[in-house]
Formats: structure tokens, C-alpha cells, sequence
């Protein structure tokens, strides 16, 4: 699995960002969750998931990989997250002044 990221252009901005690789070491008929984390760098205005399947061997052997419930998430980092917080108390607490004056 890839995540990329892209410009207004819709070029990458930077090599893509990839999970493990799955090979025949893993257990047969059990689903396994990749995942690939990353953070977008500066200019990017969209990003995209790219599930890959290359089957490497010589010669090429029988079997089949599926892949279900892609998901792009995205979470914003704890100091942002933090600053808002303590902006929006800010807030309230003005508030509050002036409804005692």
C-alpha cells in the first residue's frame, strides 16, 4: 500500500510513503491490516492510496490477494490540537468577564 501526496498540479510532491510488504511469510487466509503513516508536507492539497499487487516470483505461482476497507484518515497533531483548545478557553473565559462587569 502507497500513500501519496500531491500539489495543486497533481504531481507527487515526494516519494511515496509505503506499508510493509506483503509476502508468502505471511499466514494464508487471514486478513491482514497495512497501514501507511505520514505527515502531508507543505503545498499539498490532496493525497492518495494506492494498493499495488506484484506477484515477483519466477516462475509465477497460483494465488490471490484482496484488499477491502481502504480508509485515508486524517488526524491533526496534538499541538494544533492543543492550541485550539486553549484559544477556545481563551474565548469562554472573555466571555465570562464581561458578564460580570
Amino acid at each position: 500500500m502507497q500513500l501519496i501526496f500531491l500539489n495543486a498540479s497533481n504531481a507527487s510532491i515526494q516519494p511515496a510513503t509505503e506499508s510493509v510488504h506483503f509476502t508468502t511469510l505471511f499466514p494464508h487466509d487471514v486478513w491482514t491490516p497495512l497501514i501507511a503513516t505520514a505527515i502531508a508536507p507543505a503545498g499539498t492539497v490532496s493525497a492518495r492510496i494506492q494498493m499495488l499487487h506484484v506477484q515477483a516470483n519466477n516462475p509465477v505461482t497460483g494465488g490471490s490477494v484482496f484488499f477491502d476497507d481502504a480508509d485515508l484518515g486524517v488526524t491533526v497533531p496534538e499541538p494544533v490540537g492543543l492550541a485550539g483548545l486553549g484559544l477556545a478557553g481563551l474565548a469562554l473565559l472573555g466571555r465570562r468577564r464581561r458578564r460580570q462587569i
